[in-house]
């Protein structure tokens, strides 16, 4: 199972969430996701703003995958979780998940170098989207020698 109890708990924490896609051309895109939740069984829920990251609804669509890195910017600990996702419909489970996460992530995740402008931009909840993924392979990305190991 790729998707224990502990990673999930790492997954939902004040983490910041970025999530990598890319077009039927396999141009790259990167994205900041505004929330995450347990979808059930090995699934995600990852929760971002269609407004400012419109290309991740139709990468998604075209590819059918997603990376989704965690990383918890006190320690630099880091996850990569890959598998196939697909667009989802958002419901009031997603909206306060996002909720959480914004009043949670708020507070720890702007690091003392960090402008709090620029750490609003993490945050922007405007036009709430859903992505569904299925958490096939999860790699370790925290800097050393075991970064991109598979967990």
């Amino acid at each position: 199972m790729s998707l224990d109890e502990e990673l999930l708990a790492f997954a939902t924490g004040s983490v910041m969430l970025v999530m990598g896609t890319a077009d039927a051309n396999r141009q790259p895109a990167i994205a900041r996701a505004v929330g995450v939740r347990h979808g059930g069984d090995e699934a995600l829920r990852i929760i971002y703003s269609r407004k400012r990251w419109p290309s991740v609804a139709p990468n998604v669509a075209a590819t059918g995958l997603l990376a989704l890195t965690c990383v918890k910017p006190i320690d630099y600990t880091a996850y990569q979780l890959k598998g196939p996702a697909s667009v989802g419909v958002l419901d009031d489970a997603d909206r306060q998940c996002n909720a959480d996460y914004v009043a949670r992530a708020g507070d720890t995740l702007p690091v003392s170098t960090t402008d709090p402008g620029h750490a609003a931009i993490w945050m922007d909840s405007e036009d709430l989207g859903v992505i569904i993924q299925q958490v096939r392979e999860v790699y370790i990305q925290t800097p050393g020698s075991r970064a991109g190991v598979r967990r």
